[in-house]
């Protein structure tokens, strides 16, 4: 599939979720959700891409539908920011409110914690990225002995 292409064939498959969100249809919307991650991580393009997020914002309700396009514009946010369409989409604030929910779960598990198990340290610590650009997962380490503490998604 040509670069030029990818936003046609991303379009299609949010439809795809679109119309199973709307008849309750968890095994397709499932299906296109891998298909639009597969898509996104083997042939990513930023040509389009505000239309495909205009299209999920618009169409679906799909919550994973809306993390994946967040995480997805997280991890290409410099490139689409060149593009006019995508400055002018009212949409931005939907990303906001996914990643404020991340960071209110972060916090209430720091609220938690007093010291770490292994090193009886005060509490202080830093949070490690890993997994892909489409799951990613945290690690809070101990920030004097780095040991992990706890893993969130």
């Amino acid at each position: 599939m040509a670069k030029a292409g990818t936003a046609e064939t991303l379009l299609g498959h949010v439809r795809v979720n679109a119309v199973a969100d709307y008849y309750d249809i968890p095994q397709l919307k499932e299906l296109a959700n891998t298909k639009i991650r597969h898509i996104i991580q083997t042939n990513w393009s930023p040509y389009g891409f505000s239309e495909v997020i205009k299209e999920v914002f618009n169409s679906t309700t799909d919550k994973e539908l809306r993390e994946i396009m967040s995480l997805t514009v997280a991890a290409h946010i410099e490139e689409l920011l060149e593009f006019e369409d995508f400055t002018e989409l009212g949409v931005i604030g939907d990303f906001a409110i996914g990643k404020a929910d991340r960071i209110n779960h972060f916090l209430k598990i720091l609220s938690k914690i007093q010291s770490y198990r292994n090193c009886d340290a005060d509490f202080t610590c830093y949070v490690e990225r890993g997994g892909t650009i489409l799951e990613p997962q945290y690690t809070l380490r101990c920030a004097k002995c780095h040991c992990r503490h706890k893993y969130i998604r």
